[in-house]
């Protein structure tokens, strides 16, 4: 996949870097003196230059900065293929699903949702069921 052995022009890298909030001076000067949420950007624009049909990202807003992590929900929103996620944060996967799946006890449950109210309501459901069951004991 990707783009290897093609010839990009070096405006073209930098625009595309810029599409993951590189631009500037971000986008020339060496790795290692970038933040730890810019190398994270970078990481992402390299997994998506090889255009994958799949993501599979665990707790992958762990140890970002807000700048990174908008890059990111940019990112996946206009991201063509699957994306298998696990989050802790609703916010972050309601920007970009369109399905919210429940695994419990070997069952999967399947919310398809339209929207971030769609996926707010489904995952505030299931908070709701989780709670009841906890307070249940």
């Amino acid at each position: 996949g990707g783009w290897e052995g093609m010839r990009v022009k070096p405006q073209d890298m930098l625009n595309y870097l810029g599409g993951f909030g590189l631009s500037g001076d971000l986008a020339t000067i060496p790795i290692g003196m970038l933040s730890g949420g810019q190398k994270a950007r970078l990481t992402l624009a390299r997994t998506m230059w090889d255009h994958p049909h799949l993501l599979i990202l665990d707790e992958p807003t762990n140890h970002l900065d807000s700048d990174a992590l908008e890059a990111l929900q940019l990112a996946l929103g206009g991201f063509q293929g699957g994306i298998v996620a696990v989050s802790h944060s609703a916010d972050f996967l309601a920007s970009f699903s369109k399905e919210l799946w429940i695994v419990d006890r070997a069952r999967v449950s399947i919310h398809h949702t339209e929207n971030e109210a769609d996926f707010d309501a489904a995952y505030s459901q299931y908070c709701d069921t989780i709670l009841a069951e906890f307070s249940l004991g």
